[in-house]
Formats: C-alpha cells, sequence, structure tokens
C-alpha cells in the first residue's frame, strides 16, 4: 500500500501495465468507461472507494481505499472453523454491499474470498 502526501491517506495502488493488459481497443474503451462510471458511483462502507486512475507510457495507475482487516482467505485460513454468527453476518455485508453495487447497474467482476475483507 501507499500514503497520499495530499492527506496522509492510506490508499492501494493497483497497476495494469500497458501495452498487453487490453486484447483489444473496445475492451480498453469499456475498461475506461466503467472505472469513469465507479470512479462517480456514491460511496457506500461495503465498497473500496475508487480515488483516482493515473496513466503514463507504462501503465494504468488504478487508486483505491485500502481497507483494514484482514480478507476472509486469511481469516477461515487462520481460524479453521468460523461459527454461525460470524458467517451469518459476513453474508449479511457482502449481499448488502453486493446490492448497492447492483443497484448502481455494477457488478463485482472479482468476487473472491481474498477481495471480502472482514
Amino acid at each position: 500500500f501507499a500514503t497520499r502526501k495530499m492527506d496522509g491517506q492510506k490508499v492501494v495502488i493497483k497497476i495494469r501495465f500497458k501495452p498487453n493488459c487490453f486484447r483489444t481497443r473496445e475492451d480498453e474503451r469499456s475498461w475506461r468507461h466503467n472505472t469513469e462510471f465507479l470512479l462517480n458511483m456514491p460511496e457506500n462502507l461495503g465498497v473500496a472507494k475508487l480515488y483516482e486512475v493515473l496513466e503514463d507510457s507504462k501503465a494504468f495507475y488504478v487508486v483505491m481505499e485500502k481497507v483494514n482487516g484482514m480478507d476472509l482467505f486469511e481469516s477461515l485460513e487462520q481460524e479453521g472453523k468460523v461459527s454461525v454468527d460470524f458467517t451469518k453476518d459476513a453474508m449479511r455485508q457482502l449481499l448488502t454491499s453486493l446490492a448497492h453495487l447492483h443497484s448502481h447497474n455494477a457488478v463485482h467482476k472479482d468476487l473472491k474470498l481474498e477481495n471480502v475483507m472482514v
């Protein structure tokens, strides 16, 4: 992760290297459109905020909110078994976050245990 100089905010920077990050120009156009949409989507506590996307000749730099805690994969790996209450709470939060995305006609294209923070 990194720290934004302007406000000290902890952020995650995902890097998409050029020129092979898109198969076609249409893929790039679609990604740019979706990214612009996400930049303007209303905030929700259960969805990491996309702050900005920077671009240079080598890559795109996607700057996102750093969410504290551990991901669900790590949690399950460490704990082994989890309680019914933990499961209910995690599912409630996940489904609420997905409902927020869907209510704005957005989908999560990489939903996996490693991308769910608990």
